[in-house]
C-alpha cells in the first residue's frame, strides 16, 4: 500500500521480466507448450480441456519460478497441489475483506487449512530452491538478489510471499484466460476458422509454430485474445486500491475516499460498459481491428482503449504481461496448428458461464472438447 515500498519490491521483478530475461524463459515457454499439444494428441474421446490448460499453466511457473518441481502434465494432480491453490484463494478472498481474521485462524486448529496448506507448500519449494541455487536464470534467481542487483539480499519471508504470489497470479490467471479463449472460439465457428486461417497463413502444417517470431504480424491472434481478455478479464473485481496512509484522504471524481478505506474498479463492468465499447456484451474481435484502422466499419463505433485493464494499470501494473501473452500466443498457434476441437456432443456450452466464479482470480468449471489431430 506504500508506493514507496511498493517501489523498492517491484525492482527485482522489473529485472525479471526485462526483454533480456523473457528471451531466458522461452525455451520453458516453448517445452511445456510442446508437451501440452503432445498430451492433448493423446486424448481418446472426451477431455476436460480447461484442466489441461491449468496443468500446463502450473508446470510452466513452477519452472518459471522455483526452477521445476511439479510434473502436472505428466502426473495429473497427484498431490492435490492445483486444488489447494484454487480452495486456497477461496480462503484468501476473504481475508482480502476481513484481513483481521486472519490473526486468529493463524491461532486455531482447522481454519483455513487449505491456505495454510498452500504456504507451506511455498516455504518448502522456496527452501529447496535456496539449498539448490541457480541452475537457470529463473524467477527465483532476481527474486532473491541471486543476480546481486542489490546490495542487501530481502529476507526469506518475503522471497516466500514473492514466489507464492507468481505461482498463483502466473498460473492461475493465464489458465483462465486461455480457457476463456477455447470457449469464445468454440461458441463463435466463424471467428475459429478465422483464426485458424490465420495461423495456417504464418505457421502452415509443417513449420515450427513454437518459434514466436510471426506473433508481432497476427493481428486476429491479438483481436482475439484482447477481446477475450475484455468480457472475462481473469481477476474480474479488479485489484484494491486505499489512499496513501499520512494523506488524509483522496478525491476521486465526485467521491471522497477516506484514508483507511478500500476501493476497486470493477474491471468485468467497465469492460462491458456501452459507454466505452460498442456492442459491449459481444464476443466480437474486429473490434480490435476497426480501432487500429487495420479493417473499416460503417456506423458509430465506440471504442475506448483506456477503459480496457485487464493487466491494471499504473505502477502497480502486471509485470508479467508480455510473458502471459508469449505464453497464450505460443498455445494458440500451436493448437490451431495441429488440433481441431469441438464442444463434447450434447454439452450445455451455458454450463461454462455458470460455472465461472470470482474468488479474487477465477474459479472455473469444466470445459469438455473432443479433439482429433489435424491432418
Amino acid at each position: 500500500m506504500d508506493p514507496i515500498e511498493h517501489a523498492r519490491r517491484r525492482k527485482p521483478w522489473n529485472r525479471a521480466f526485462s526483454t533480456a530475461a523473457l528471451k531466458e524463459y522461452q525455451p520453458i515457454v516453448t517445452r511445456r507448450t510442446a508437451q501440452l499439444i503432445e498430451g492433448l494428441m493423446g486424448e481418446v474421446g472426451t477431455t476436460d480441456l480447461a484442466k489441461w490448460i491449468s496443468y500446463y499453466a502450473y508446470d510452466f511457473m513452477g519452472d518459471m519460478v522455483f526452477g521445476g518441481g511439479t510434473e502436472m502434465l505428466r502426473e495429473g494432480d497427484r498431490d492435490g497441489l492445483w486444488r489447494l491453490l484454487k480452495n486456497g484463494m477461496s480462503i484468501a478472498v476473504i481475508y482480502e475483506h476481513v484481513p483481521w481474521l486472519s490473526y486468529y485462524t493463524r491461532h486455531l486448529p482447522g481454519l483455513g487449512n487449505d491456505l495454510k496448506r498452500l504456504r507451506a507448500m511455498a516455504f518448502e519449494r522456496t527452501i529447496q530452491r535456496y539449498n539448490r541455487g541457480s541452475l537457470t536464470k529463473d524467477l527465483f534467481y532476481y527474486l532473491s538478489n541471486e543476480d546481486q542487483a542489490e546490495t542487501e539480499s530481502p529476507p526469506r519471508h518475503i522471497v516466500i510471499s514473492d514466489g507464492l504470489i507468481a505461482l498463483i497470479a502466473g498460473s492461475d490467471t493465464t489458465a483462465t484466460t486461455l480457457s476463456n479463449v477455447f470457449y469464445c472460439l468454440l461458441t463463435h465457428p466463424e471467428t475459429y476458422k478465422r483464426l485458424q486461417d490465420e495461423v495456417d497463413k504464418y505457421y502452415p502444417l509443417g513449420e515450427d509454430a513454437l518459434n514466436p517470431e510471426h506473433h508481432v504480424h497476427m493481428t486476429y491472434l491479438d483481436a482475439v485474445i484482447n477481446e477475450t481478455m475484455r468480457l472475462f478479464p481473469a481477476v474480474s473485481s479488479g485489484s484494491l486500491r486505499a489512499p496513501i496512509r499520512g494523506t488524509g484522504g483522496k478525491t476521486v471524481g465526485p467521491y471522497y475516499l477516506p484514508e483507511g478505506t478500500q476501493a476497486r474498479l470493477h474491471v468485468y463492468s467497465l469492460q462491458r460498459d456501452a459507454r466505452y465499447f460498442t456492442q459491449p456484451e459481444s464476443f466480437w474481435p474486429d473490434r480490435w481491428l476497426i480501432a487500429e484502422g487495420l479493417q473499416k466499419f460503417s456506423g458509430q463505433f465506440v471504442h475506448d482503449p483506456n477503459a480496457f485493464i485487464p493487466f491494471s494499470f499504473g505502477t502497480a501494473n502486471c509485470v508479467g504481461k508480455n510473458l502471459a501473452m508469449l505464453e497464450m500466443r505460443m498455445v494458440m498457434c500451436n493448437c490451431m496448428q495441429k488440433l481441431e476441437m469441438n464442444f463434447a456432443e450434447g454439452w450445455d456450452s451455458e454450463m461454462w458461464l455458470r460455472d465461472l466464479e470470482d474468488v479474487f482470480v477465477t474459479r472455473m468449471g469444466q470445459l469438455p472438447v473432443t479433439i482429433r489431430k489435424r491432418e
